[in-house]
């Protein structure tokens, strides 16, 4: 915490509402859209990177919209937020970030409140040092799902050696429904994005410890067990058949999670 620096007690509600919003462009829940970062910054927005290099704020949301436009692990903990305003519904945040579990650095964001509104007017970071890696930290992985920022989910999450794989459909690459009508088809790209969220969390399927799989018809439950030994039939994790009565896409026929233990 940065010596006499604590943050007004009559200060507390903002503090509450813009640790919600750090680390800023972190929060699939505003928005990863190019629309979405526009409404998040203010006119003139600026940043000063870690590097020390100044970028405008056209640069910084063509790199947003590059970054979110493929699946990727976002691993990162912040800590020792502090607060101050500087003029009337303009306040400045500070805090600790580690990123990639090593990479520390100090962040400052100038937050204006507009008509209830959040905006970013600044924001600076500066390299601390690197930190050892925390074992219980929180790594988020995303695979690019629409549904991801909407529902305020990941596709999984890894704390320490524990990772959970959200419940999984088959979307296709293009965003579609993948084997229309094939359970057997739907059963295996579900499984394929999971074991791609397995290997963005640095583990693989031999982790995995138990799996789920969801029917609309159990009636179809052998052509999904099919699918499923295709990845499994050496790793045998325990495993549960649920019938449902539907999922968020009618053309979904199945879904899956997994389970999985590191080895320590």
């Amino acid at each position: 915490m940065e010596p006499g620096f604590v943050t007004a007690s009559d200060l507390a509600e903002v503090l509450e509402e813009l640790i919600k919003r750090e680390p800023i462009f972190h929060r699939p829940e505003f928005g990863t859209t190019r629309s979405a970062f526009e409404s998040m910054t203010d006119t003139g927005f600026g940043e000063v990177g870690a590097s020390g290099r100044r970028y405008s704020c056209e640069n910084v949301i063509d790199t947003l919209v590059e970054r979110h436009s493929k699946p990727h692990a976002d691993v990162w903990s912040a800590s020792e937020f502090q607060c101050s305003e500087l003029a009337p519904d303009v306040y400045l945040l500070t805090y600790r970030l580690l990123q990639d579990r090593v990479r520390l650095t100090r962040r400052a964001t100038i937050w204006r409140r507009v008509e209830g509104a959040w905006k970013i007017v600044y924001h600076q970071g500066t390299v601390v040092g690197p930190e050892l890696e925390d074992p219980a930290m929180r790594k988020l992985v995303s695979s690019g799902s629409p549904f991801e920022p909407r529902i305020g989910f990941s596709r999984a999450v890894r704390v320490g050696n524990v990772l959970a794989v959200s419940g999984t459909a088959p979307i296709a690459a293009d965003g579609g429904v993948a084997c229309p009508g094939d359970v057997h088809g739907q059963t295996r790209r579900c499984l394929e994005i999971i074991a791609k969220a397995i290997a963005d969390a640095g583990l693989s399927l031999e982790t995995v410890v138990r799996t789920r799989i969801m029917l609309t018809d159990m009636s179809a439950w052998e052509a999904a067990a099919r699918a499923h030994g295709e990845f499994f039939a050496s790793i045998r994790p325990a495993n549960t058949f649920v019938e449902v009565k539907g999922f968020i896409n009618r053309e979904w026929l199945v879904e899956v999670e997994a389970d999985c233990v590191a080895e320590d």
